[in-house]
């Protein structure tokens, strides 16, 4: 087993003048850190990437901040579901 935090016990939204909040998690002993993403979230995710690699953390990404509602993956439009799957899409790939 594995323990982490999720960003939102320290902050509301990521940033780049967040990175300390990754030193902190390496010396409560956590092993994951989770980031709340949206369209209003801007970091440096390769930045992000490098530093929690250098303190051994693995990153993990989830639902926060804008998402837009037409986007919905369960939408009864199937339009709603393409933008949807792109738009997730993308999150995936800023991710990697």
């Amino acid at each position: 087993m594995k323990y982490g935090a999720h960003s939102y016990l320290f902050t509301d939204r990521w940033s780049d003048h967040h990175l300390h909040l990754l030193d902190l998690a390496k010396e409560l002993d956590l092993e994951m850190f989770e980031l709340s993403v949206g369209d209003d979230v801007f970091f440096d995710r390769r930045r992000t990437g490098e530093r929690a690699a250098s303190l051994g953390l693995d990153l993990f990404i989830g639902p926060g901040g804008a998402w837009p509602l037409e986007c919905d993956l369960s939408a009864d439009d199937p339009s709603d579901r393409a933008r949807g799957l792109e738009w997730h899409k993308r999150q995936v790939d800023a991710a990697s």
